[in-house]
């Protein structure tokens, strides 16, 4: 790089810097106005007033304006509208439509899966405009990946856009991420040879890094899905062109090095939602940013924390890249993985998902092969809170043994109270479903008028028992409802007392009538006269009916006979 480069590059972050700076305070004057802006839910989000939206517009002007004059601006880095006016328009109509698709998202809340054909779209739009593979190289040797590069491209991109989209849960993380990444993508172009890619990075950096200052711990405005999704495409498609070595040789290991955080996260949602049972786009909050925050007790912590873990892999991403040596980049990323999981700051719940899946498995695999009835198996899995849900799990299902149950799983997830658990139990013998009648339960868990959880049941059909076995199922219901409900009363009351005492009062009698944490109250029924109890919660209002086999219906229970 000589010194008019370094100069004309300072410059231009500079003036993206201030651009993006003024385009966001636009934005926070005007979004409140017209109603743009992010409602707390008490539920998932983590902030507690309404907060303006359109941070990701801002970085978008502020990236159009300083990119549309220098294009035609004779410039030291190459940047030239003749030779680079099919990779700029390119990518200007990807990121106009991403940044469109977040702006709707962000007015009226799209569903996962529109939003992911919006991200695939503009994933497509990439692919067919150029951005694609011909190999990637790993450890010196190359990989011809012909047609299929195309593939690996796209999902690449979509990768890019949903990791950075899911880390945008806590205040100065996507931004302080984004502009991390692109110094580090802008100086990787530069080794690699590729001035016009390092020259755009540098301007991102200066963007993100004028919205940064807004959107610093308390932030007074949010990136949204817009700004989110539109780094996540701007650094995927920057990191690809900055790790080309050749005419479209990706250098794996820098690349992935680099985006160790964003796909840690991402993989890990995946995991979690798909083997406790959940629905891909069910929001939680057991994402790193959500457990760093529960681990470091404040944003600020947590930010740093993500920062520095961030700024190792950069570093190593680099040191692998200068010094050709694959093997530095991915252990150091492998590294940092480790520190996350070993000290339980992320991951560890995952692992333990994955290992309980892997025994559950392993034992039916055992009994097919060798036709051996196996054990009793009782399994857990605790995502976030303070609440010992396995514990309790275990106690309730301890006399499952007793009755014709084959299968049962519960799934909590109460962001409001941040509390998560996904448990098993698994009985010694599964009947052939051609041999033996068998029926699917499921019955939902409620606080207030809030579903936050399921209890599955398989039971093995029997005319004589089967109403004491449907009975000690929906025996468990109730401890969980209680419990939650009682979890959610504590937490009202501690939000009502940090009220007051904002506002100068004290509200130490609030907390008189609040029953104990470890207060639990289960009933499981007798003899299977049909008698067992468990109380319904409907509105916000508590009430206690006796269900008799009518009455079991109403759990919703799907059943089928074979």
């Amino acid at each position: 790089m000589t010194p008019p480069m370094a100069v004309y590059a300072a410059v231009s972050c500079l003036a993206a810097m201030i651009a993006s700076a003024v385009f966001t305070r636009f934005m926070c004057w005007v979004a409140p106005k017209i109603g743009f802006v992010d409602q707390p839910d008490r539920n998932r989000k983590v902030h507690k007033k309404a907060t303006p939206l359109g941070g990701g517009l801002a970085i978008y002007l502020a990236i159009c304006l300083v990119l549309g004059v220098n294009i035609c601006l004779a410039n030291p880095w190459g940047l030239r509208v003749h030779q680079d006016w099919w990779d700029l328009v390119v990518l200007f109509i990807a990121g106009s439509w991403i940044v469109g698709l977040g702006l709707i998202d962000d007015w009226s809340r799209l569903r996962g899966r529109y939003k992911l054909a919006g991200q695939f779209v503009a994933a497509a739009i990439l692919v067919a405009g150029g951005y694609t593979f011909s190999s990637f190289r790993l450890f010196g040797i190359s990989v011809e990946l012909g047609w299929i590069g195309a593939v690996v491209a796209l999902f690449w991109f979509l990768a890019t856009i949903n990791s950075i989209n899911l880390l945008d849960g806590m205040d100065g993380q996507a931004a302080t991420l984004g502009t991390i990444f692109s110094i580090t993508v802008g100086i990787m172009a530069c080794v690699t040879g590729h001035y016009a890619v390092a020259f755009v990075a540098f301007v991102l950096a200066g963007a993100t890094f004028g919205f940064l200052w807004f959107n610093l711990p308390p932030a007074r405005i949010f990136l949204g899905d817009a700004g989110s999704m539109l780094i996540g495409l701007m650094l995927g498609v920057l990191a690809a062109r900055a790790s080309l070595k050749g005419p479209s040789t990706f250098l794996l290991a820098a690349a992935v090095a680099l985006w160790t955080l964003p796909f840690l996260d991402c993989f890990a949602a995946i995991i979690r939602r798909t083997l406790s049972g959940r629905s891909i786009y069910a929001a939680d909050r057991s994402h790193i940013h959500h457990c760093l925050m529960e681990k470091c007790k404040s944003s600020e912590t947590a930010l740093m924390v993500i920062s520095a873990c961030a700024a190792v892999t950069a570093v190593a991403s680099l040191g692998g890249l200068v010094l050709g040596n694959d093997t530095i980049a991915l252990i150091a990323a492998s590294g940092v993985v480790a520190f996350l999981i070993v000290t339980g700051l992320f991951g560890r719940s995952e692992c333990r998902l994955i290992l309980n899946t892997l025994r559950r498995w392993g034992d039916g695999l055992r009994r097919w092969l060798l036709g051996q009835e196996g054990k009793c198996l009782c399994n857990g899995t605790h995502f976030q809170g303070k609440f010992d849900w396995h514990k309790l799990w275990t106690h309730l299902t301890d006399p499952a043994g007793e009755y014709n149950v084959i299968y049962l799983r519960v799934d909590l997830n109460d962001p409001r109270i941040q509390e998560g658990y996904c448990g098993e139990w698994k009985g010694p013998v599964f009947p052939n479903p051609d041999d033996t009648p068998i029926s699917h339960h499921e019955f939902p868990l409620c606080t207030g008028d809030r579903v936050v959880g399921k209890i599955k049941a398989v039971l093995r059909r029997s005319a004589e028992t089967f109403l004491r076995d449907l009975e000690f199922v929906i025996s468990l219901v109730d401890p969980f409802e209680q419990q939650l409900e009682q979890l959610n009363d504590e937490r009202a009351s501690q939000e009502r007392a940090d009220k007051e005492h904002s506002v100068g009062t004290h509200g130490s009698h609030i907390f008189k009538n609040v029953l104990p944490t470890n207060s639990i109250k289960m009933t499981i029924p007798g003899n299977g006269d049909g008698n067992g109890k468990r109380s319904l919660i409907s509105h916000g209002a508590e009430t206690t009916k006796t269900p008799s086999i009518r009455d079991l219906s109403g759990g919703k229970p799907t059943e089928s006979r074979k």
